[in-house]
This record gives C-alpha cells, structure tokens and sequence, in this order.
C-alpha cells in the first residue's frame, strides 16, 4: 500500500499526465492553424501518449489498495504562441519539468522503502529521457532550418509519419 506522502505525489503526478496532454493538444491545435499538420500530428500523438502515461499511475495506485484522488486539471498556461518555435521551447521545457518530478517521486519511493513504487517508476525514469530527447531533437531540428522553406517542409512530412 502507497503511504499518504506517496499516495499524493502519485496522484499529483497523474495529474501532471494528463495537464501533459492537454499541453500537446494545445500545442497541436496551433500547428494545425499554421498549416503544419505533421507538427500537428505529432503533438496529438504525444498527448496520447501523456494520457497512456497517466492511466498506468491510475492503475498503479489502485492495484495499491488506494481511490485516485481526482484534481481539477489545469489550462495550459500557454494556447497562443508568437512563433513557430516557442511550442518547441515549451514542450522541451515541460518535458525537463515532468523529468524532475519523476526524479523526485522514484528517489522518495526508493528513501520510504517502497521497492514496487520505485519499480513501477523506474519506466517512467528511462521514459522520461526519451521524451527530453525528443523534445530536444525537434527544437534542433527546427533551428538548423534556419527558416528554410523547403526544409520546414520536410521535416513537417517526417513528423506526419509517427
């Protein structure tokens, strides 16, 4: 069973998932008004993919014996972007927000002695790199057009394809 400090770190953190999706939709609802559907693609993917990410914390505290604690979900502080980069930015930034509360919350597991919950996190860890470099690589990806048409263009399609 979570301990209440646990229990409420992991429901925050599903909390977080899902704001997480919601960001992506926001994220993706403004390509799609720029034109860039692959952008826009691949932002929704993403969302999908946060709110996979906060049902496997809704399974995990309920296999532990608690009821999920469900909290208002917060709007996403940012919808309307000035450029085309800053939701690169944003997501980059969010996505090393999400690694720190994933650190904080597998280091808490590990230091009350909850060997499943650190198990269980364990994923969310190696996951989280994962998400950085993503997030990372697109920002990159993104500045190395230099404001190239053509290869907005490309890198558009390629991200269509996920």
């Amino acid at each position: 069973m979570l301990n209440a400090r646990l229990f409420q770190m992991m429901n925050e953190q599903l909390n977080q998932e899902f704001y997480s999706g919601y960001l992506y939709l926001a994220i993706s609802s403004y390509y799609a008004t720029e034109g860039l559907s692959g952008y826009a693609h691949w932002f929704k993917k993403q969302a999908g993919e946060e709110l996979e990410h906060a049902m496997k914390f809704y399974d995990f505290i309920i296999s532990s014996g608690r009821v999920v604690d469900f909290k208002a979900i917060e709007k996403p502080e940012q919808a309307a972007f000035n450029n085309l980069r800053e939701p690169l930015q944003l997501s980059l930034a969010h996505e090393k927000k999400v690694t720190g509360n994933i650190t904080t919350l597998y280091n808490t597991a590990k230091e009350i002695g909850n060997t499943s919950a650190a198990s269980f996190l364990e994923w969310f860890v190696q996951e989280q790199q994962e998400e950085e470099e993503n997030a990372q690589n697109n920002l990159t990806a993104y500045e190395n057009c230099n404001f190239d048409i053509d290869c907005m263009k490309k890198l558009d399609r390629q991200l269509a394809a996920r």
